[in-house]
């Protein structure tokens, strides 16, 4: 039975002049009116973890505070300050002084941007993040050099024998136990401590904590994949989907293949992977099929990552872009630059396959916008190539105007949909592989035709809606730069004979948008 009116401070004594040290600043420290304290030391430990789950069940004490022998209490009625914030709120479970805000998809919070608190080092370097408009904020996690609790979840001792992620995986315990974790308004430094220590990268430690805990601190991500009569090029985009480092995903699978090839690949995957969706449709065409692929959307999923099925990841991709939104406000989209492959995976290169940006940069969602009609240019990417956030789509589908119909791109329009809500966030190094082959759809005339039907679709939307066009200037360079690809394509309709209802629909808004003022 916790004694309610007792406070025990749970020291690890692995250095015993520390120790000693420590003996004499919490002696001064003022016990609260009613209060008793006490100082529980364990040193027979060999790890954090285990030296503090042996000095919680050493003490009936309902509030705990758990030091750093390293870390010096400056605070004298630090102990009042605790109970007061535990007493206002009968929901926090734990208290710590420098917080994370969202951990970072790699689990460490010393490296996150967004961190809140208040400490100084013994250097006298100061730590001050934060607007406090209340005695306390919320974080998903605070460092674990102070931490003070008001309720006992035991320590996972299990789980790490190392200095890194255990104060996290303890501040997600008490999260998912229904507690809030919080971080103190100090008008003066509570705590000296070396709190800007870079912790040591522990990769076996990294694996624990991010296999134990994603589910629970990471937003859920979709990976939605169509198919059709591919079965070769699907597996490989499955396996570099399977193979993210990032934990929280699912993949939803739509195939319309005609035979049962993939269906017969899919068992395997099936039995193994509890994250995976699969349909077949074999009665589906191909816009049926991208229908399904669009129409798939669970409620639960913040993010979503299309992956055509002759396109592969890299296994960093969606750790590093979740990390971009998460760790940073105002991120509308997130994309990459991206390799290309050839047939068979051979990498290639094409002088006029160039990355948007020589360096991995934050530009504005407007300028950005501008630039992909002033251009011509789909230079965010293909479907494969960027994260999106559900939020940011239109009428939760992708597309722009919501007026494209059968002439639906599905990457660029998108991206425009959704650069109205924020900035872009390019990545620099390539997290994508994009297929160059002689089965594309693409390279078709009826592809080319609906291509650029689509561009002037939503050229003549934005101008009419002065989104991103909103001059008179800005509209004619569009559309300068629209017309060299209108050119192109009905020089290649014509030399490949091919005849459609699509050229006339092109003819037609072609001398709507020349007459467009």
């Amino acid at each position: 039975m916790a004694e309610e009116k007792s406070i025990a401070i749970i020291i690890w004594v692995n250095d015993k002049e520390a120790g000693i040290k420590q003996r004499e600043y919490l002696r001064a420290l003022h016990i609260p009116d009613g209060y008793s304290a006490e100082m529980v030391e364990v040193t027979d430990a060999l790890f954090r973890t285990e030296a503090y789950e042996k000095g919680r069940s050493q003490t009936d004490a309902k509030y705990k505070v758990y030091l750093d022998t390293k870390a010096v209490i400056i605070n004298e009625n630090i102990l009042e300050d605790i109970i007061g914030i535990f007493n206002e709120d009968n929901t926090i479970g734990v208290l710590g002084l420098i917080g994370t805000e969202k951990i970072p998809t790699h689990g460490v919070c010393t490296w996150a941007n967004k961190r809140i608190g208040k400490a100084i080092d013994y250097q006298g370097k100061k730590f001050e993040k934060g607007n406090f408009e209340a005695d306390y904020r919320e974080v998903m996690a605070v460092d674990g050099f102070w931490m003070a609790t008001q309720y006992d979840l035991p320590w996972r001792t299990d789980l790490f024998h190392t200095d890194v992620y255990w104060d996290t995986a303890q501040c997600t315990e008490y999260r998912n136990a229904g507690y809030k974790v919080v971080v103190p308004k100090q008008d003066d430094y509570w705590c000296i401590a070396d709190w800007n220590e870079q912790k040591k990268y522990d990769k076996a430690s990294q694996e624990i904590f991010l296999d134990t805990y994603s589910k629970d601190i990471f937003p859920l991500v979709s990976v939605i994949i169509p198919t059709y009569n591919r079965p070769e090029y699907f597996k490989e985009a499955l396996e570099s989907a399977l193979a993210q480092t990032y934990r929280n995903i699912e993949i939803f699978i739509t195939d319309n293949s005609h035979n049962t090839k993939t269906k017969e690949l899919m068992v395997q995957y099936l039995e193994k992977y509890s994250n995976i969706i699969y349909e077949h449709h074999p009665d589906f065409e191909s816009m049926d099929n991208w229908n399904r692929a669009r129409q798939y959307n669970n409620p639960k999923a913040l993010y979503v990552n299309w992956l055509m099925d002759d396109d592969l990841f890299v296994p960093e991709k969606i750790e590093k872009m979740v990390d971009c939104y998460e760790q940073n406000d105002g991120i509308a989209l997130v994309t990459s630059y991206r390799e290309l492959i050839g047939a068979h995976g051979e990498s290639f290169d094409n002088p006029e396959w160039k990355p948007a940006f020589n360096q991995t940069t934050r530009a504005d969602g407007e300028a950005m916008g501008r630039e992909i009609f002033v251009l011509g240019q789909n230079f965010v990417g293909e479907p494969t190539t960027v994260l999106i956030k559900k939020e940011y789509l239109h009428n939760n589908d992708l597309g722009f105007s919501g007026e494209e119909g059968k002439y639906f791109i599905s990457d660029f329009p998108t991206w425009l949909a959704c650069l109205q809500h924020g900035d872009l966030f390019y990545i620099r190094e390539p997290l994508s592989l994009f297929r160059m082959h002689e089965g594309q759809s693409q390279r078709t005339p009826r592809s080319m035709l609906i291509g650029a039907i689509c561009w002037g679709l939503e050229i003549e939307y934005a101008y009419k809606n002065k989104l991103y066009l909103h001059t008179l200037e800005d509209f004619e360079k569009a559309l300068i730069s629209w017309m060299k690809t209108v050119i192109f394509v009905f020089v290649t309709v014509r030399e490949k004979q091919y005849e459609s209802d699509s050229i006339d629909v092109l003819k037609a808004l072609l001398s709507r948008l020349v007459i467009m003022k």
